[in-house]
C-alpha cells in the first residue's frame, strides 16, 4: 500500500509538470474592450479595434499598444534593467528612455500589488484561465485571469502581473473618475510560442525625437 500510495504520488506530480509548459518565448496578442459611462464618442473611436501585443524573449520584453490616436511601443531590458517607450502619434515620434530608477518609478503603481486566486475560471484563447482579484495599495481593485498551462521563463514582463503565476491572457486597467471613468480590457485571442526576432528588441537609431524619463513627466 505504501508502494502504491508513493507511485500515485508521483504520477500526479509528472502529470503536473507535464501541463505545465515553461516557455522562453512567447507573442501574446490582445484585443481591447471599453467599459465607460462617458459618451463621447473620441474615446469609444480611439479603442474601436485596438490591441496590445506582447512579446517575450528571455531576458527582454516588448509591449506593442496600437488604437485610434497612435502607437506606443515599451521595450525592456532585464539584464541593465533599462527600458524605453516609442510614442507615434500623427507625426510625431517620441523616445523615452528609462534607467533603472526610472523604471521602478513608472512602475510604482504597482508596487505591493495583490492577488486572491479564485475558483472561477473560463477559457481563452484555448487555455483554461483562473479568475484572480487584484488590488493596488491605493486600494483600486481590478480582475486578471492567468492560465497555468503556460508559464513564461520570465518572471518579470510586467509588473502588474508580479505574483500571478502562470500567464496573464486577461487583464484590467482603469482610469478618470465619475462618468469619465474608462475600464480598458486586454484579452488574448492569440498566442505563439514560435521564436521571436531579436530585432523586436532594437531601439531605432534615427527618426525620433529623445527624451530622458524626467523630461517626460514634467508638467
Amino acid at each position: 500500500m505504501k508502494k502504491l500510495i508513493i507511485l500515485l504520488g508521483i504520477f500526479v506530480f509528472t502529470q503536473n509538470v507535464k501541463s505545465q509548459k515553461v516557455v522562453s518565448e512567447l507573442t501574446i496578442t490582445y484585443d481591447i474592450t471599453v467599459e465607460t459611462k462617458s459618451t463621447n464618442p473620441s474615446i469609444i473611436n480611439m479603442f474601436n479595434g485596438a490591441t496590445t501585443t506582447a512579446y517575450l524573449k528571455q531576458n527582454s520584453h516588448r509591449t506593442d499598444q496600437v488604437n485610434g490616436l497612435g502607437n506606443t511601443t515599451t521595450i525592456y531590458d532585464s539584464k541593465t534593467n533599462t527600458a524605453a517607450i516609442l510614442k507615434e502619434y500623427g507625426q510625431q515620434k517620441l523616445m523615452i528612455k528609462l534607467t533603472a530608477a526610472n523604471w521602478i518609478d513608472f512602475n510604482n503603481k504597482y508596487k505591493g500589488v495583490k492577488y486572491t486566486k479564485t475558483t472561477d475560471k473560463k477559457e481563452i484563447a484555448g487555455y483554461n484561465c483562473f479568475k484572480y482579484n487584484g488590488t493596488l495599495a491605493d486600494s483600486t481593485s481590478f480582475v486578471v485571469y492567468a492560465t497555468e498551462e503556460i508559464t513564461p521563463e520570465a518572471k518579470d514582463y510586467n509588473a502588474q502581473f508580479k505574483g500571478i503565476k502562470g500567464l496573464v491572457l486577461q487583464y484590467e486597467m482603469t482610469s478618470g473618475s465619475g462618468d469619465n471613468k474608462i475600464k480598458v480590457i486586454n484579452t488574448a485571442s492569440k498566442v505563439s510560442t514560435s521564436p521571436v526576432p531579436p530585432a523586436k528588441f532594437e531601439l531605432p537609431k534615427s527618426g525620433y525625437r529623445v527624451m530622458t524619463y524626467e523630461e517626460s513627466i514634467k508638467k
